[in-house]
């Protein structure tokens, strides 16, 4: 029998089916094919959707390991900056570029001693393309981030540290072809800051550092007189004037370092702007004037109360009132842009081929443009920047959404042809970007160009990151799949493309739940969360519930209700209805207490559950 055995095994493992080969980049993802084809300057993967074409730039060789050697970098000059970095030629100089124009405006913003400032540069800079290097680097010599959190530690992606005296940058933005650099010159105001407290002996509130830091990261040389407002900061603030429940500045300036990571990025974002914009500036003006005019001497906790002083915030209210309106204002404020002139447009229109450091200037300022939606001058720029020779990948995708906005086609309709022409192009730039691939997927798919899209939006699953939105990619790729395959059911569609693309697997088990629910499919989403049982998720299991109670199947929705609130404290509210709903108040009423408590126990971010509990009237 043991000679029998070893007969055999061999032919078992022979007829075995292999296993899919892997392919490890060096950013840390792992691409899942059938067959790897290893050349000199490429490897081909070959996968169910297409063949990927990865430049053995990207290859990390080797499966990633636990503590792999930091990368041997170079270096870059410029007049202000020593910038250290493992990047690509070209991502290195537009680093150069970006933060060299930037911390040169920088000094007249805040009317530095130049002479000072000079005799300290260049300032260090370190930038790493992999985050694993740069996280690894941040846990060892950052600790103290990760005292406002692990969360927050985690979404850190560059720090300044005065004691190295250098900036410290995980290049984000270089798996999607972006150069904003929006965390680089964050970073940058940082040093900036603090050479500003070193000249004028000041403690600077934390308010203002971090608020000063979001307020300009968002320049762009040459796009307008201050920096565009940020979009995330804006929104926030808007939101919480909206729902009565601003900031004010004596409740601002009292938040500790450690506690500063929430919405208060955003208000001082708001409060630093203010001081920028109201009167023409002067505020900011008179803020520095006054700062200067303190003899200088050893810094103190006390020091701060200079800084209020210099700021206005004598009387709150008054203030408060003064700032709070201007950020109202900004719904329907007009910015002049420099450089959109007609004149000027033509001027740049005209440039058979602009020289690189001019064509670096256009694309950044046509994003940037772009991104405000000015479409027809940020067409002009891009444009421009792509005849120059860039190889950003976000010229020709921001390029493609300023034609589609220029034609007034919202993104689930088909775009013009030279739109399409320029995510074609972006895709090209970046063949590992599974962003760019998505917005061309979507594309094909909206012009019902079936096959197309099923491979481009299947790559994009292949090449998912952690930054990428994965559901997106996963509903894309499942509604061409089933635009492709109408009789097959869709969980089906959905557990065959999570084989061709297993990193993928549980976006597009919720893409098939959001695929019915977009379909008002409901006795098939009824069906399949159901066939799921106990592996559903508890939002699946709520979605259930809600069916139930649809076709007047309250008791199984509130055995529902009861069993996803026992674990997740954000359904109490819906048992509390259920039982409303089915006339049983006194069991309400038993039930609202015994949220209240449950609430009372759950973290401060799910604050908002106990309001909700408060709406509710069981009398």
């Amino acid at each position: 029998m043991r000679r029998l055995l070893v007969l055999l095994l061999p032919l078992a493992a022979a007829g075995a089916e292999p296993a899919p080969p892997l392919l490890p980049l060096r950013d840390g993802r792992v691409l899942h094919g059938r067959k790897v084809e290893r050349r000199a300057k490429e490897a081909v993967l070959s996968t169910d959707f297409g063949k990927l074409h990865v430049p053995a730039s990207e290859l990390s060789g080797k499966a990633p390991a636990p503590a792999p050697p930091l990368p041997p970098l170079r270096t870059e000059k410029t007049r202000w900056l020593l910038i250290e970095h493992d990047l690509p030629e070209e991502r290195a100089r537009l680093y150069a570029d970006q933060l060299d124009s930037f911390f040169e405006w920088m000094v007249s913003v805040y009317a530095l001693d130049r002479d000072r400032v000079t005799k300290g540069a260049p300032y260090g800079v370190k930038v790493f393309r992999r985050r694993e290097d740069f996280k690894r680097f941040q846990r060892e010599n950052a600790p103290d981030i990760e005292k406002k959190g692990q969360a927050f530690a985690e979404g850190v992606a560059g720090f300044y540290s005065p004691g190295h005296g250098k900036l410290f940058l995980w290049d984000a933005e270089g798996s999607h072809g972006g150069f904003h650099l929006e965390v680089a010159k964050h970073e940058t105001t940082h040093l900036l800051n603090d050479l500003l407290a070193r000249q004028l002996a000041l403690s600077l509130p934390t308010w203002f550092d971090e608020g000063s830091a979001t307020y300009f990261s968002m320049f762009v040389a040459g796009a307008g007189p201050e920096p565009e407002d940020h979009p995330g900061a804006a929104a926030e603030v808007l939101g919480d004037l909206d729902g009565k429940k601003p900031m004010t500045s004596r409740e601002l300036r009292s938040v500790p370092w450690e506690n500063f990571h929430g919405r208060e990025y955003s208000w001082g974002w708001a409060l630093v702007r203010f001081l920028r914009r109201q009167g023409n500036g002067g505020a900011w003006g008179g803020l520095l004037d006054y700062l200067r005019t303190i003899s200088a001497g050893p810094v103190t906790d006390s020091e701060e109360r200079r800084f209020l002083d210099a700021a206005g915030f004598k009387s709150s209210p008054e203030f408060d009132r003064a700032w709070h309106e201007h950020l109202k204002a900004t719904r329907t404020a007009e910015r002049q842009y420099v450089g959109t002139s007609p004149e000027i447009l033509g001027k740049i229109a005209a440039i058979a081929k602009p020289l690189p450091a001019m064509a670096r200037d256009f694309a950044r300022i046509g994003v940037s443009l772009a991104r405000v939606h000015e479409a027809e001058p940020a067409v002009v720029y891009l444009r421009a920047a792509l005849r120059g020779g860039i190889l950003d990948a976000e010229v020709p995708y921001e390029l493609a959404r300023a034609l589609a906005l220029l034609a007034a086609a919202p993104e689930d309709a088909p775009w013009p042809d030279d739109a399409v022409a320029a995510l074609r192009e972006a895709v090209r730039l970046a063949p590992l970007s599974s962003a760019y691939r998505l917005a061309l997927g979507r594309q094909l798919l909206a012009r019902r160009d079936l096959d197309a899209a099923y491979a481009e939006l299947g790559l994009s699953l292949v090449l998912l990151s952690p930054s990428d939105d994965d559901i997106a990619s996963a509903l894309g790729c499942l509604r061409a799949a089933a635009r492709r395959e109408p009789a097959r059911a869709v969980d089906e569609l959905a557990e065959s493309l999570a084989e061709s693309a297993p990193g993928a697997a549980p976006a597009l088990r919720a893409a098939a739940v959001y695929h019915l629910q977009d379909g008002q499919e409901w006795e098939k989403l009824e069906d399949l969360i159901e066939r799921r049982g106990t592996g559903a998720t508890a939002e699946e299991r709520a979605m259930l519930a809600g069916l139930y109670g649809l076709t007047d199947r309250d008791e199984e929705a509130l055995a529902i209700w009861r069993e996803v609130a026992s674990s997740d404290p954000r359904y109490w509210p819906d048992v509390v209805r259920c039982l409303l709903r089915m006339d049983r108040k006194a069991d309400a009423k038993a039930a609202l207490a015994e949220a209240f408590a449950a609430v009372a126990k759950a973290p401060p971010e799910q604050r908002w559950i106990r309001r909700r509990l408060e709406r509710i009237r069981v009398e």
